[in-house]
């Protein structure tokens, strides 16, 4: 007989029961009286015998409600787990192993918060053998928390360091880096890969603190689907979390993703600070739905479990829409920063609260966030095979949004004079020195979605206010092209639609559109490099 442990096993496509656990860096130890949660234990007969024993080596375990004599593992400070490893046929070098074992027998008996995951989870278990012997095989799984820490060139972690016992640079460090490049990458083909050298660098990330801190710490996080907080504060209300934790459930219902009637509900400019809005949540929900949503919000892991299940479409993973409300944030960051100077009592509130540890959130740092939101869209369109038409008209209202907001909406002077105009007006910057310096703010990536044709209005409004508030030459000339080639297409169409590139303009006109701009399909015939490992899901992207 010869038996894998997965052998007979039976799983279900997804069960609570078998998700990764979350597990806390500091350790704690679990109070005696702790009932376990599976079942009522009585154990007022077993209380006078706890008089003669050390309370500090004595845990209960929630799971069972057994007690437990630890005194005799080894601690941190004794030799006697590297003795022990060495009498045992352990395939762990004893110098790798961790000697505090009682440390790490109260954490995992400690008591479990309402919505945590227990620390470890049976995943399957099975009879297997191996050399003329038979044996049990029980799969088990754990999240080891780690620190991973990035300091300046003058700290104690000018080197990344992750707590890990693994060979540096470990794997931890990849993974980060790959997060944190996927939000902050520049104009990169990634039809191109990374080249990553030996210490587990890659481009883009040489310094990696500077980097974070350029971005700002509470944007990445909220890339990141994370919060900003030490291991105490784990547990506090995230609002962010609560909001994505809604459109999960609304994107489970069906109704979490962008429809064609939303497309153009951005016809002004809105005030940075009201970020996405979900409508109104039902006033009474079911007990499921309230305990999913708690999950959600509280659980990591059961919340990238869910966060994983959604298409790519729906609002907490659509990455225009994201990118879209980066900006958002970005502009916000600004306008607080712009009024910090003003208001004296303003800044010494964000300065109380570390807000300027980072840096100064002005013209300058704004610019950089959303030209990198706006490149990181044009190369979105130009992923091959090309976007589907539901993409591209979640990239046009992103553009045409964010276009808005700097013409619109930002184009005086965000701060007294003492600096260049281009330094203190984010339309000067972007739009009139952009263009001198041969950048088409917008309007390039633009000309890439000529099919969304209903855009066309606020395409001619935007010129007018462009034309009378001043800008290159070269920049009107391609915002006019933009703006008679959307014309063009909707006259053929007979309405303001928009049209799927399939159904195509006529061979008439040698299929251009007028001004000499047609909608851009990226070529699937181009070269690229095939990945032996990995794989991007169509249109994924938490960005």
């Amino acid at each position: 007989m010869h038996l894998t442990p997965t052998t007979n096993l039976i799983q279900t496509p997804f069960s609570l029961a078998v998700m990764p656990p979350t597990t806390r860096s500091q350790a704690h130890r679990l109070d005696t009286t702790v009932a376990p949660a599976t079942e009522y234990h009585d154990h007022s007969d077993t209380e006078s015998e706890l008089d003669d024993l050390d309370a500090d080596n004595i845990v209960r375990s929630p799971f069972t409600g057994l007690m437990y004599d630890i005194s005799q593992l080894p601690t941190g400070d004794s030799a006697q787990g590297a003795v022990d490893s060495q009498q045992t046929h352990s395939r762990v070098d004893p110098g790798d192993q961790d000697r505090d074992i009682q440390g790490r027998v109260r954490e995992l008996f400690r008591k479990l918060g309402s919505h945590e995951s227990p620390p470890i989870n049976l995943q399957f278990c099975g009879l297997g053998e191996e050399d003329g012997g038979e044996f049990y095989a029980f799969q088990l799984r754990e999240i080891i928390p780690l620190s991973i820490r990035i300091g300046t060139p003058t700290s104690r972690w000018s080197e990344p360091h992750c707590s890990c016992r693994n060979r540096k640079p470990c794997q931890h460090l990849i993974w980060l880096y790959d997060a944190i490049s996927g939000l902050s990458l520049d104009n990169h083909d990634d039809s191109r890969p990374l080249v990553v050298n030996r210490a587990g660098g890659i481009p883009g990330m040489e310094d990696p603190f500077s980097t974070i801190a350029d971005f700002r710490l509470d944007l990445l996080t909220k890339g990141l689907h994370c919060g900003v907080g030490s291991s105490y504060e784990y547990g506090n209300r995230d609002w962010f979390r609560e909001m994505e934790a809604d459109e999960i459930l609304l994107a489970l219902e069906g109704s979490g993703s962008e429809d064609d009637s939303d497309l153009d509900h951005h016809h002004s400019y809105p005030n940075p600070s009201k970020r996405r809005r979900l409508e109104a949540p039902p006033q009474r929900r079911s007990r499921l739905e309230r305990t999913v949503r708690e999950l959600l919000v509280q659980n990591n892991e059961v919340f990238s479990v869910f966060l994983n299940m959604l298409s790519p479409r729906d609002k907490v993973r659509n990455l225009y829409s994201r990118l879209q409300d980066r900006v958002d944030a970005v502009l916000l960051e600004l306008k607080r920063y712009s009024e910090s100077l003003a208001d004296p009592s303003l800044a010494s509130d964000l300065a109380s609260t570390g807000a300027d540890r980072e840096g100064r959130c002005d013209v300058a740092w704004a610019s950089r966030h959303i030209l990198r939101a706006v490149s990181q869209i044009g190369s979105e369109l130009l992923r091959a095979p090309g976007p589907g038409p539901r993409e591209r008209a979640d990239a046009a209202r992103a553009l045409m949004h964010i276009l808005e907001a700097v013409v619109l909406g930002y184009d005086g002077d965000m701060y007294p004079s003492g600096a260049s105009p281009r330094d203190r007006n984010l339309y000067r910057r972007l739009v009139e020195a952009g263009g001198h310096a041969g950048g088409l703010f917008v309007v390039e990536q633009l000309g890439h979605v000529l099919d969304q044709t209903q855009h066309a209005d606020r395409i001619e409004a935007i010129k007018k206010r462009v034309r009378a508030r001043g800008a290159p030459a070269a920049y009107l000339d391609r915002l006019e092209e933009v703006a008679a080639g959307m014309r063009s297409i909707q006259s053929r169409q007979g309405s303001a639609v928009p049209y799927s590139p399939s159904v195509s303009s006529s061979a008439d006109d040698g299929g251009e559109s007028a001004g000499g701009l047609q909608p851009v399909v990226a070529d699937s015939a181009a070269p690229s490099v095939q990945a032996t490992a990995g794989l991007k899901r169509t249109w994924e992207g938490d960005y």
